[in-house]
C-alpha cells in the first residue's frame, strides 16, 4: 500500500462587502463576473437579495448581513444549483489557514442554503392553514361597483401557420377555444364553414387563407368572434397568442375595410351584438382563465401581455410562499404567482399559459393560469359581492360557472406584496 500523501491545502476566496471582508470556499466557486442588473422580485422569501440573469439562466443571490453596492458577482455552486453572492470587490485567494483568510467572516454556502431548506416546512404549514379558509356563496348583488378605467389601444395578437397578425381589440367580442361549425354553402376559399355564436350562425373565416392565402382547411385551435361596421364573423385561426398593448396602428389589421369587402352589412334591427365595442363596454371587460378548474377573470384593462410559459426558477423557502417561480421574460425578471397556492385551490403544477398584469405604482407580475378561456364583458350588476375580507373582489355567474373576479393590487397583497401594490 502506497503511503497517504500530504494533505491537501483548501483554499478561500476572499472579496469585501460593505466594512466587512468574507471568504468563500474557492472549491464552490465557479466564476467572478461584473454585477449583473438585479431585481427582486416581490415574493422572493427571506435569505434573498434578489435575482440576477447570467448567461440566460436565473441565478437567485444569497444575502449576506453587511450591506454594499456590489460591483461584482460571485457565482457559486451548492447541490447542483447556481448562486450568487454580492462583492465590492473580490481581493484574492488565499490559503485557508492563513491569517487574512482566518480572520475573515467565513461564508459556508452549503449550511446557508441547508438553513433556507429547513426553514421551508415550518413556512409551508402556516401558510397552508391561512389558505383552509372556503368562499362561501354570494348573497348579494354588487350594486355599487365602480366602472372600470377605459381600455386604451390594444390588440389581439393571433397566429397562423406562417405569420402573426394584430386584430383591435375593440372589434373583438370573444374568444373561444371550440365552435360549433356546418358547412357554408360559399364557393369562396376563405370560408370555412358557419359557426354557432349564442344560436345564431356567423359565417367561419380562415384567417390564414384570408390573409396569407393558405389552404382553406388549415387546423383551427382557437376562434375570433369579431365585429366591425355592422358586419360578424368568426376568425378561425392557429391560436391567440396575447395582448399587445399600445399596439403600432400601421400593424393592426384595419378589420373594418377587410369585413366591408367579405360580408354584407347586417340590418340594426336584426344585429343582436354592437358593432363594436365601445370604451365604455370595455371597461367591463375581463379575460377568462381557469386553473385547477377554477374560472377566473382579469379585467382587460389591467392585462398586460400574455405569454406561453418559460422555465421557471425555484429557490429554496419558496414553496411556503405563494411564488410559482420566477421566470426571464423578454429580457425582464418577472415573479409568477401560482393562484392555486395564493387561494387554496387543488393543487396543481403552475399552468402553462402567464398572465402579466400591471400594478399602480410597481413593476408587473404575472400569474400562471392552466389555460385561456377567452374575453367576457360583465356589466356591474351582473356582479355579486364577494364574503368581507376575501381577496376576491367580485363574483359572477357564467354557463352555471362561478367566476372569480381578481383585482392585481388585491391579490399581490393577499400573497404578501403589500407594500408594493400600494
Amino acid at each position: 500500500m502506497s503511503e497517504p500523501g500530504p494533505p491537501v491545502a483548501k483554499s478561500d476566496v476572499l472579496f469585501a462587502r460593505g466594512d466587512r471582508i468574507y471568504a468563500v470556499a474557492a472549491a464552490s466557486v465557479i466564476k467572478v463576473v461584473a454585477m449583473p442588473p438585479v431585481v427582486l422580485p416581490p415574493f422572493l422569501p427571506k435569505g434573498f437579495d434578489g435575482v440576477a440573469a447570467i448567461g440566460g439562466k436565473l441565478v437567485p443571490i444569497l444575502a449576506l448581513p453587511e450591506t454594499g453596492v456590489g460591483r461584482e458577482l460571485v457565482l457559486v455552486t451548492c447541490g447542483g444549483d447556481d448562486y450568487g453572492l454580492r462583492a465590492d470587490r473580490v481581493l484574492r485567494m488565499a490559503d485557508r489557514n492563513a491569517e487574512v483568510s482566518a480572520t475573515a467572516q467565513h461564508v459556508d454556502i452549503d449550511a446557508l442554503v441547508a438553513n433556507l431548506r429547513a426553514g421551508e416546512a415550518a413556512r409551508r404549514g402556516s401558510a397552508a392553514q391561512r389558505e383552509e379558509n372556503s368562499i362561501p356563496a354570494p348573497a348579494e348583488d354588487l350594486t355599487d361597483a365602480a366602472p372600470a378605467a377605459p381600455l386604451r389601444s390594444a390588440a389581439i395578437a393571433v397566429e397562423t401557420t406562417n405569420a402573426t397578425y394584430l386584430l383591435p381589440l375593440d372589434c373583438v367580442i370573444e374568444l373561444r377555444e371550440s365552435l360549433a361549425i356546418v358547412p357554408l354553402p360559399d364557393p369562396r376559399p376563405v370560408f370555412a364553414g358557419a359557426g354557432f355564436y349564442r344560436d345564431q350562425l356567423l359565417p367561419v373565416v380562415s384567417l390564414a387563407a384570408l390573409l396569407d392565402g393558405a389552404a382553406q382547411d388549415e387546423p383551427a385551435g382557437a376562434f375570433v368572434v369579431a365585429a366591425a361596421d355592422r358586419r360578424r364573423c368568426i376568425f378561425a385561426v392557429k391560436s391567440v397568442a396575447g395582448i399587445a398593448r399600445d399596439a403600432d396602428p400601421e400593424r393592426v389589421v384595419d378589420l373594418a375595410a377587410l369585413l366591408a369587402g367579405l360580408l354584407p352589412e347586417e340590418a340594426p334591427a336584426e344585429a343582436t351584438e354592437p358593432p363594436a365595442v365601445t370604451e365604455t363596454q370595455a371597461g367591463g371587460r375581463y379575460l377568462l382563465v381557469e386553473h385547477a378548474a377554477q374560472a377566473c377573470a382579469f379585467a382587460l384593462e389591467a392585462v398586460a401581455r400574455i405569454h406561453a410559459r418559460p422555465p421557471l426558477l425555484a429557490v429554496p423557502g419558496m414553496a411556503a410562499t405563494s411564488l410559482a417561480g420566477v421566470a426571464a421574460i423578454a429580457g425582464r425578471i418577472v415573479p409568477i404567482l401560482d393562484l392555486g397556492k395564493a387561494f387554496g385551490l387543488a393543487e396543481a403544477e403552475p399552468g402553462g399559459n402567464l398572465i402579466e398584469l400591471k400594478l399602480p405604482r410597481a413593476e408587473t407580475f404575472a400569474v400562471a393560469a392552466d389555460r385561456i378561456l377567452g374575453i367576457v364583458a360583465l356589466a356591474p350588476d351582473a356582479l355579486l359581492r364577494p364574503p368581507e375580507g376575501s381577496a376576491i373582489s367580485a363574483l359572477a355567474k357564467i354557463d352555471a360557472r362561478t367566476v372569480w373576479v381578481l383585482e392585481p393590487p388585491v391579490i399581490a397583497e393577499h400573497a404578501g406584496w403589500g407594500q408594493h401594490a400600494a
